[in-house]
């Protein structure tokens, strides 16, 4: 059933994006590029959604819309990761965080180091346990001190599961 919402999710956005490019509205082509790459992900359609990602970030950037950089850097980080992408995913990721740190960004930050965390403890066997843990446990400081309970919870069960999955328990 949420496949067919995100099927009138895509249906909409592509009209969206096509009245924007009727009326040279570039930053409404920009949202409705990343609304409907977000539904592309959703129903599995990865290098669909990959290429409107990409095209809504060149119009981002061409706009110079940071908060739009900073979205579509993270879906498509999500979105490389999703093709086997690895590098790109964890250059966007980073990219974004640093956008967000920028900013000084409290409310954002520990989303992005929650997700940097899960690429990295996901991709373990590649040997990122110790930066696995660097963000994990920066987020958990932010999102302390923002008193961020829902993203310390994430962020707790995070660290324990990459404690969990470390081959040296020691090592994590």
């Amino acid at each position: 059933q949420q496949r067919g919402l995100f099927a009138v999710a895509e249906t909409y956005m592509g009209r969206v994006i096509d009245l924007a490019r009727q009326n040279s509205d570039y930053g409404l082509e920009v949202i409705g590029l990343l609304r409907h790459g977000e539904a592309l992900n959703e129903q599995g359609r990865f290098d669909d959604a990959y290429n409107d990602l990409r095209q809504g970030l060149l119009g981002a950037c061409r706009l110079e819309d940071t908060e739009s950089i900073i979205d579509l850097k993270t879906k498509l980080a999500w979105v490389a990761d999703n093709l086997g992408r690895y590098g790109e995913a964890l250059t966007n990721y980073q990219e974004a965080l640093t956008m967000l740190e920028q900013q000084d960004d409290k409310f954002r930050i520990p989303d992005i180091l929650f997700r940097l965390a899960g690429l990295l403890t996901n991709r373990a066997q590649q040997g990122d346990y110790d930066q696995a843990r660097q963000y994990i446990l920066k987020g958990i400081e932010i999102a302390k001190n923002t008193n961020n309970t829902e993203k310390l919870a994430e962020l707790i069960q995070r660290l324990g599961v990459l404690v969990n999955n470390a081959s040296d328990p020691h090592e994590a």
